[in-house]
């Protein structure tokens, strides 16, 4: 395969939701592990909501998702992104952004504040 082709995958509505919610049970998982219980309770209603409606509009909740994350302030927005996507620790985080551990930490649960906030 060259580098300029791209594989497409057929997925049903059900397999896009189950994707979806197999991802939304993973952020829950470490939004639990970060002690930040009212985002995994939130994560888990979406879950759970993905998995009920087994439709593409689960898809537009994900668009939803991603124009909140892409409206955050550049250092939250960038400290979920490591966080979440990379799973990049706090330290290294700190690294990346030349902060302190302490400061990466802020950014990431206020990032994670705003981004419910602003859903």
């Amino acid at each position: 395969m060259t580098e300029t082709e791209t594989i497409v995958v057929e997925e049903t509505p059900e397999k896009a939701a189950e994707s979806i919610a197999t991802a939304l049970d993973f952020l829950r998982g470490e939004a639990d592990t970060a002690g930040l219980s009212e985002v995994r309770d939130l994560i888990q209603q979406a879950s759970a909501r993905a998995r009920e409606s087994g439709t593409p509009r689960s898809a537009a909740g994900l668009e939803d998702l991603c124009r909140a994350i892409a409206r955050l302030p550049a250092e939250y927005r960038e400290a979920l992104v490591f966080r979440k996507v990379y799973r990049r620790s706090c330290a290294q985080i700190a690294g990346d952004c030349d902060v302190s551990v302490e400061t990466a930490k802020l950014r990431v649960i206020v990032g994670f504040r705003l981004l419910r906030a602003s859903l």
